[in-house]
């Protein structure tokens, strides 16, 4: 398994991540300039899966917002990033993406798939975007 996935994931986030064969960890914050203030906002990995062609990490932060980010190997679009409205989700952020991999059948089975993991939270997505080959982010 290739770490390049998880790296292009801490660099998307600007974050350090742990990462071992079964799980990705990290948390950091980042100031907002809002103008008039400046707001420093936490974010943390709460959920993440690694399998031997996906990563992704469901990343919580400040209020209902959450960013789900999915890797993907060998794709057009290797990197995907979902703003989510946690309140929408329906479930508990904490741990759904392993949740779901379980659900799909006993370890060692077939994993979730990333257009299985968008089913799941497409109710609660408020922007998608996808990265492209030069680095830029596209709103889809």
């Amino acid at each position: 398994m290739s770490n390049i996935e998880v790296y292009s994931i801490a660099d998307a986030l600007h974050m350090t991540l742990g990462v071992t064969d079964t799980e990705i960890t990290g948390s950091s914050e980042k100031e907002v300039d809002l103008g008039v203030m400046k707001l420093t906002v936490p974010y943390k990995v709460v959920s993440s899966l690694r399998t031997p062609k996906n990563e992704a990490v469901l990343v919580r932060s400040i209020g209902n917002i959450a960013l789900l980010i999915i890797s993907k190997y060998h794709d057009k679009h290797p990197l995907t990033l979902f703003m989510i409205d946690i309140a929408k989700l329906g479930v508990v952020p904490e741990g759904c993406l392993e949740k779901w991999n379980s659900e799909v059948g006993p370890p060692g089975s077939i994993p979730i798939m990333p257009s299985e993991i968008k089913d799941k939270v497409s109710k609660a997505v408020v922007a998608e975007f996808n990265k492209t080959e030069n680095h830029q982010w596209l709103r889809v």
